[in-house]
């Protein structure tokens, strides 16, 4: 289960002003602030521990995308027909 990130939202103008002390505070109370223009967010900053694990994410699910694409384009064998094929072959 994923924890409840502590969320911000703040105007451009206002980052601009305090970056150094906004940016601070990221790093210190773990949260995710949204930065917006025009009423419209334009950008989310996060801590670098946030941002990395978001990578890691998002490659595993590419992984297992490709391997789904792999699947399906018959490149590879689904795990479950592996294991019905070794167990045919074992009761044989």
């Amino acid at each position: 289960m994923a924890l409840k990130k502590k969320e911000e939202t703040i105007a451009i103008s206002e980052f601009r002003e305090h970056a150094e002390e906004i940016i601070r505070s990221l790093k210190q109370n773990n949260k995710t602030i949204f930065i917006t223009e025009l009423e419209k967010t334009t950008a989310v900053l996060l801590n670098n521990q946030d941002y990395e694990r978001l990578i890691e994410y998002l490659e595993f699910l590419k992984a297992i995308l490709k391997e789904k694409e792999d699947i399906n384009a018959g490149k590879r064998t689904p795990h479950f027909q592996l294991l019905k094929e070794a167990e045919q072959w074992v009761l044989e």
